[in-house]
């Protein structure tokens, strides 16, 4: 009996030592079981939500600007501030549109006519109430719609994903024997809260 994808994915990122290589581990670790025609995992500020850093499992003809203002424009199907709303952060685009992607903004402007892709499955990933990272799966044509049996697949890894994402930001930030590290939290009004 082949082993849960969560175990595999939490073997396999146990020692990636930086996102970069996380991000490959985790479309590799992923992609036999979902598989994908593209993937995206990208870092996230864990007080705004948004994306600071992408990681794509193969270049593509079009910058991370392009990709934000998709994202960030006008409310939009499964936007991923929306998904880590959701007790289960996961969002397939053919199921959350009826079988009607064309409903959702990113995908008739962005994602079917400048990639060809068909259908996205998205999955926040959250640990302790925080967002930390973002993933991506899209698929083009030819290939199957994303199922709701794919999301249930991921959902176990989401926090496993965040904080693997959580690790390896701060393990560059790790003090040394003549340095101390510290994170500030900064409210509204621009005071130290924590």
């Amino acid at each position: 009996m082949p082993r849960p994808l969560a175990d595999r994915l939490r073997a396999a990122t146990a020692t990636c030592p930086d996102v970069e290589t996380l991000a490959r581990v985790v479309f590799e670790t992923i992609a036999p079981d979902v598989p994908f025609d593209f993937a995206c995992l990208a870092t996230t500020d864990p007080a705004s939500e948004l994306i600071t850093r992408a990681f794509k499992s193969r270049p593509v003809d079009i910058g991370d600007e392009d990709f934000a203002a998709a994202e960030y424009g006008a409310p939009d199907v499964n936007q991923f501030a929306e998904l880590a709303r959701r007790p289960a952060p996961v969002g397939v685009l053919s199921l959350d549109t009826r079988g009607e992607p064309g409903r959702c903004r990113r995908f008739r402007e962005f994602m079917a006519p400048v990639f060809g892709f068909t259908d996205e499955l998205r999955l926040a990933c959250r640990a302790r109430n925080t967002t930390w990272g973002a993933l991506a799966l899209y698929r083009g044509p030819g290939e199957p719609a994303f199922t709701q049996a794919d999301a249930d697949l991921l959902v176990p890894v989401h926090e496993l994903i965040a904080e693997q994402l959580q690790r390896v930001l701060f393990a560059g930030n790790a003090p040394g024997p003549s340095a101390e590290a510290a994170v500030l939290l900064v409210g509204a009004d621009d005071t130290v809260t924590t």
